[in-house]
């Protein structure tokens, strides 16, 4: 029989295993998502962990069908949280593109895998997706708007939400007047005509973003992904500009930009 005192040593040990074995990183969502098909080539590609991680002995590799490296060999985390993890990419063509991750917990344990995405041929793409920009944080905002415009090319189709792996949701939101106070409203969908660009802008459709997992700074970009109730979603890098401004025309090159003028969501 064990003594009192055996039996306090062991269970401290006990709890110690238990507590650690659940600190194995998996990924929990990524950006393209997994096994997604995007009709916009993405310039990141990102990972959130289940359990936060150690970014130096992370990595992240993402090939082409013929095994060749596309990503820039710099995976970096992404906010404060320790869960996330991206790497860039660039110029990546139509065609199934793999990713394959090992992850080293905080607690050391090593876990490693391997998913794909695929980019879809742009010339065949459902939407043209332009002027995708956000604001520098002011202070210590957890919240942020992300402002684009974008365009049906072949059918009608509907927005219907959007993720990123800055913050902890994104969703269509909407600005209105009621009875002369501003208010904002969360938009369960946005319609969208063919050859009719709608426009998110300051004052009008945004995507919100809430739960930064880390501030906005100008200069930055980063991914968000479109969900539609028909097409595949939709990936684009947004760029964020200087806090303070008073809407697009902020943006270097915007007042030279086409479609600036065109039609606003209602």
């Amino acid at each position: 029989m064990h003594s009192p005192l055996a039996m306090m040593f062991a269970m401290p040990i006990l709890f110690v295993h238990v507590t650690t074995g659940f600190a194995h990183s998996y990924p929990q969502s990524a950006l393209p998502p997994i096994g997604s098909t995007v009709s916009a080539a993405p310039t990141e590609v990102a990972i959130v962990f289940t359990e936060a991680i150690e970014p130096k002995f992370s990595t992240i590799e993402v090939t082409d069908n013929g095994g060749h490296r596309v990503d820039d060999g710099h995976p970096h985390p992404v906010g404060d949280d320790g869960k996330h993890l991206a790497i860039g990419v660039s110029n990546l063509a139509k065609g199934t593109y793999s990713v394959a991750w090992h992850a080293t917990s905080v607690d050391t344990h090593k876990t490693s895998g391997q998913y794909k995405f695929t980019v879809a041929d742009t010339a065949t793409s459902d939407f043209r997706i332009d002027h995708v920009w956000a604001r520098a944080s002011a202070g210590g905002a957890t919240t942020a708007a992300v402002y684009l415009t974008i365009t049906a090319t072949t059918r009608p189709d509907r927005l219907t939400g959007a993720s990123s792996p800055v913050a902890a949701a994104a969703e269509p939101h909407e600005t209105i007047n009621d009875n002369g106070v501003m208010k904002m409203r969360l938009v369960p969908s946005v319609d969208l005509t063919p050859g009719k660009p709608v426009v998110f802008s300051p004052g009008g459709y945004h995507i919100m973003l809430t739960g930064l997992k880390s501030a906005l700074k100008s200069g930055q970009s980063f991914p968000l992904t479109l969900n539609f109730e028909h097409s595949p979603p939709a990936t684009v890098t947004v760029t964020v500009a200087a806090a303070g401004g008073g809407g697009m025309g902020d943006m270097p090159g915007m007042h030279d930009m086409p479609g600036m003028h065109g039609h606003q969501g209602q």
